[in-house]
């Protein structure tokens, strides 16, 4: 269920202006999404769209725990 509404929150994502890369993968029983925003701005904007919220609220319910971002430069 996760994974799949993972691989669906990619589309829209990638079409986003500013998205540079965005790359879900498992590892495990981890899901990880490789992204690249051009700036902080476009990241706090992707994450205010509808379909992240959607798949906000679609998941949570089997998070371990909170999501764990980290900023790579």
């Amino acid at each position: 269920m996760a994974e799949e509404a993972l691989k669906n929150l990619a589309i829209p994502s990638r079409e986003e202006e500013g998205c540079i890369r965005y790359i879900p993968r498992r590892e495990g029983n981890i899901l990880i999404v490789d992204e690249e925003w051009r700036d902080q701005e476009a990241l706090d904007r992707h994450m205010e769209t509808p379909h992240f919220q959607a798949f906000v609220q679609a998941t949570r319910s089997v998070w371990i725990g909170a999501p764990e971002i980290k900023d790579v430069k």
